[in-house]
């Protein structure tokens, strides 16, 4: 059993996930929506589950923490509503009766999708996946802290900008899609949320 992090300061817990961290002093309670992996859930012995992020068609994002190095993870979990009637008392993705295969093929795909992207990163403007892993009848993308700001959000706060740093400040996004490309993969979410200025 791994040692328990904190996952906001990565500092090591004696008493688990309940109360206030001792070193922080930010809740260890578990907040994350119903159906959502609980704060604190180990996945694989190496990372931590922490806070949810988002949902999308076909998962669940959350905070994490690779627990060996203490550095801070996104993890991207297949979990298609359309698809599942929730999770089992230990965790495990249930698929709705009569779409089993469906589930069972797009979580394949899910999976081959983020083996892919693996092969393909770092250095090419695309989030480095770190690991691919299946557990609890689904599977899981573990990638490097994005870091950064969302370009929605820079766009927010900065304004609009010049054709020249619009160039400039998108050309990884443009490096990250010709190399998907070339292993015949469309990316499919292009948007300013997805896109994170350094």
């Amino acid at each position: 059993m791994p040692k328990l992090l904190c996952p906001h300061c990565l500092q090591p817990l004696d008493g688990g996930y309940r109360g206030e961290c001792p070193h922080c002093g930010r809740s260890l309670e578990n907040r994350n929506p119903e159906g959502a992996l609980p704060l604190g859930t180990q996945l694989g012995g190496r990372y931590t589950v922490g806070t949810y992020l988002s949902a999308d068609g076909d998962g669940l994002a959350y905070r994490g923490v690779l627990n060996d190095e203490k550095k801070f993870v996104l993890i991207k979990e297949y979990f298609p509503v359309t698809l599942c009637n929730g999770r089992s008392a230990d965790g495990a993705l249930m698929p709705k009766e009569e779409k089993e295969v469906l589930f069972k093929t797009s979580r394949m795909d899910f999976k081959d999708l983020y083996d892919d992207l693996k092969n393909l990163t770092p250095a090419t403007g695309l989030s480095t996946i770190l690991d691919v892993m299946e557990e609890n009848n689904t599977v899981y993308a573990v990638m490097e802290n994005p870091g950064g700001c969302p370009l929605q959000k820079w766009l927010e706060e900065h304004g609009t900008v010049t054709p020249q740093q619009a160039c400039a400040m998108l050309e990884p996004v443009f490096n990250g899609v010709e190399a998907m490309h070339q292993v015949g993969l469309v990316h499919r979410v292009i948007c300013p949320a997805n896109i994170r200025i350094m």
